[in-house]
């Protein structure tokens, strides 16, 4: 999914601020007040539409500072479902930290800020990220990842509060360890069981050769009859082939669940992993199991194929048991 670009049309301005730190006014912002708080300045800005929020610094507001408040402002004053109670930026360096009260935040008919009793926490460095709780039915939502629209944002909470069992399973990543794990025992035990069941196929179709010899002279009344016990051997390899092709397949998509919730950056984002990259690891190391992660690194870049050394370990890790 393409990352959002946080650029907005600009607020209404005047008032200068420090005589240390860069005029607010010239990024299109209205400082109505400001103050010192315990070696903080605290900024109280407004916008054109009468809605005032604040901002806490404890160093003069520098250009990049300035620049970082000013997409923080412009995306979430941007968002059109989305009515602000209250918001404070803090300014750290060229980071901010957001918390913002809604009155309202509607989505599907559904207002979602009523599942916010603490609001919602928001961190801007390059992107846009967030990071709190929500509260539906007694269980506190983990909501953490990156914003890349309002769209994309409201849904994920939305479909949070619809179903909160099934969300803190999926976003667990013990519970998807013990998918892996519950499928991998079952995925065995119907292997044992196909080899089991061949084995006595074997035994059934070396039998009915030596009926065949016997029985010979019946013609074709014997035909028939070996045609039904060979309709029905067939019929059973298709339905054992059919549980395993199943079962295998639910094994591979927990399997990468776990791969892509493994796969976080610094900030708790989930980056998924190229599928065809996957695939492309896994043939290397079944073709050559003496490949250190290195050398795949190394294959991979002169193939032109992307991964990081994150991923190619976390392949490592979760199809051939090889942990660096």
């Amino acid at each position: 999914m393409k990352k959002a670009t946080l650029i907005f049309p600009i607020l209404l301005l005047t008032v200068s601020l420090s005589a240390f730190g860069v005029n607010l006014s010239s990024y299109g912002f209205n400082v109505t007040n400001t103050q010192q708080e315990t070696n903080q300045t605290v900024y109280t800005i407004a916008e054109p539409n009468g809605f005032s929020f604040t901002v806490v610094s404890a160093n003069p507001i520098t250009d990049a500072g300035a620049k970082v408040l000013q997409a923080v402002v412009s995306t979430l004053s941007g968002w059109t479902n989305l009515k602000i109670s209250q918001a404070k930026i803090v300014l750290n360096a060229q980071r901010a930290d957001i918390l913002v009260i809604p009155t309202s935040f509607v989505y599907k008919n559904v207002n979602l800020a009523q599942y916010m009793p603490s609001g919602m926490q928001f961190y801007y460095d390059k992107y846009l990220e967030y990071d709190f709780r929500m509260l539906k039915d007694n269980l506190f939502l983990r909501m953490k990842g990156e914003v890349y629209d309002e769209s994309q944002f409201a849904a994920r909470l939305y479909s949070a509060v619809q179903n909160p069992v099934l969300f803190l399973q999926t976003n667990n990543p013990e519970y998807l360890l013990k998918r892996l794990n519950d499928l991998t025992s079952k995925l065995e035990t119907l292997t044992q069981q196909l080899s089991v069941q061949k084995k006595e196929i074997a035994a059934a179709a070396s039998k009915l050769s030596g009926q065949i010899a016997l029985l010979s002279k019946e013609g074709e009344a014997f035909k028939t009859s070996q045609s039904a016990v060979n309709t029905n051997v067939e019929k059973q390899l298709a339905d054992i082939k059919k549980q395993n092709s199943t079962m295998a397949g639910e094994f591979n998509k927990v399997r990468y669940s776990l791969l892509v919730l493994n796969n976080r950056g610094f900030f708790g984002r989930i980056y998924p992993i190229n599928r065809t990259a996957i695939e492309r690891v896994v043939a290397m190391k079944k073709a050559d199991p003496s490949l250190t992660q290195d050398q795949v690194l190394t294959k991979l870049k002169a193939e032109g194929v992307k991964m990081s050394r994150k991923e190619v370990s976390l392949v490592f890790d979760v199809y051939f048991n090889e942990f660096k």
